[in-house]
């Protein structure tokens, strides 16, 4: 991230709580059908119970526990669990289906004694990302995925979210809390499983659960960056950072007029999942940023899309310091007569003193790919937030090679939305 943080203006496409006769039409239908109906612009709040228990009587009927999963110290972690709880030891010795390198499954989990209404349970499951993604993002494929149904949640930070959400497990409906974090390269899903009965009709239990999910913390908490990145720079003039999990097509640059970069994401290096194209362009070119965009839409027409309707949403970037214009739109971009899926096409426009730059994204949408869209729109982001002059230090640059603050030019505001509409 850099110094300064600026708003840029995104476009994207123009209840979440779902009565349970819905989750038995995602189950005999398909999860993928279950998955359209979760907008994932109007969440709602998670609701909170902490009122139901205060906090003396929850410290009264808990105990502190701390474990250190599969002796790794980056997963030990501490919680407050109800007392008459009891571990899993076929879970925590490692033993549970699952486990790998890149999938580590659950990592543990805690029993409840068993009552009326079956039995409550505690887990951790824990998952090695290779690729950059928000744990919202993740979360919300997560849900999606499995055709639960969010009641509500929370974004925390990039790297947290707290939420709640129900889903049946064999022939018990359960009331789910849970934390979604990111620690080090791998996300963990905390979670407190209520049956669905019990939780609607004890208060008491609702407070408890919540309270259970907020106690938890890491003891040895890992920042850490997900996923590797590797710079590009050109002629020692403007650099870039890209995930290392994408393969970028760089032509050798002579001239300082320029240039053009291509990263793409692909499985096993056949099928293509996303593409980023990167255009530097001088200042002083006689090409316009206008005339770029146009260019970018007969491309697109050629590819076999149209190109729809944009769609607004607020968001904020963090841009180069030196870049003093910054405008980012999205549009929905459809297959022509059917022949391809609908794409979304991500077009940001950067301008510094001697370069603007035009980043684009050629993407599945997130609604029919929302895993592949989520990992694409990180890297988007990844390069547009970095991508700028390379900053020398004041004794090492010759005074003519100061650009001419003065002579920036003026980018009329609505210039990328005319662009993109004709």
């Amino acid at each position: 991230m850099k110094k300064n943080k600026q708003n840029a203006s995104l476009y994207f496409f123009k209840p979440l709580l779902f009565a349970l006769f819905a989750f038995v039409f995602a189950l005999v239908h398909g999860n993928s059908a279950f998955a359209q109906q979760l907008d994932i612009t109007k969440i709602n709040e998670i609701p909170t119970y902490l009122g139901s228990l205060d906090e003396d009587s929850f410290v009264a009927l808990t105990s502190l526990e701390e474990d250190v999963p599969l002796n790794d110290k980056s997963m030990s972690f501490q919680i407050r669990l109800p007392k008459a709880w009891r571990k899993s030891e076929e879970v925590s010795s490692g033993t549970m289906r699952g486990v790998s390198d890149r999938v580590l499954g659950e990592i543990v989990r805690y029993y409840s004694p068993s009552d009326f209404y079956t039995i409550s349970r505690f887990s951790i499951t824990a998952l090695e990302l290779p690729n950059a993604i928000t744990a919202r993002n993740w979360f919300l494929n997560y849900v999606m995925s499995n055709g639960y149904v969010l009641q509500g949640m929370k974004e925390i930070s990039e790297r947290e979210v707290e939420a709640l959400y129900v889903l049946i497990d064999g022939d018990t409906s359960y009331s789910v809390r849970s934390k979604a974090v990111i620690n080090g390269s791998r996300i963990f899903l905390i979670s407190y499983f209520v049956p669905y009965q019990k939780w609607s009709e004890t208060p008491q239990e609702r407070g408890m659960q919540e309270r259970v999910i907020q106690s938890f913390r890491f003891l040895h908490p890992e920042e850490g960056i997900i996923g590797q990145t590797e710079i590009y720079e050109f002629l020692d003039l403007v650099a870039f950072d890209y995930p290392s999990t994408w393969r970028l097509t760089a032509p050798n640059a002579n001239s300082v007029e320029g240039m053009n970069a291509t990263l793409v994401n692909t499985i096993d290096k056949s099928l293509l999942e996303g593409k980023i194209d990167i255009q530097i362009v001088s200042t002083e070119s006689e090409t316009t940023i206008a005339e770029e965009i146009l260019a970018l839409k007969r491309e697109i027409k050629e590819l076999g899309f149209k190109v729809e309707d944009v769609i607004e949403h607020d968001n904020e970037y963090s841009f180069h310091e030196d870049v003093y214009y910054n405008r980012v739109e999205v549009y929905r971009l459809e297959g022509i007569e059917g022949r391809i899926i609908a794409h979304e096409f991500w077009v940001a426009v950067l301008v510094e003193d001697r370069y603007f730059y035009i980043v684009t994204l050629m993407s599945p949408n997130r609604t029919d790919s929302f895993y592949t869209w989520a990992i694409n729109m990180e890297a988007f982001a990844t390069v547009i937030e970095s991508i700028g002059p390379i900053v020398r230090s004041s004794e090492n640059m010759e005074e003519e090679d100061a650009p001419d603050k003065s002579k920036r030019a003026v980018v009329p505001q609505a210039q990328m939305g005319n662009a993109g509409n004709q």
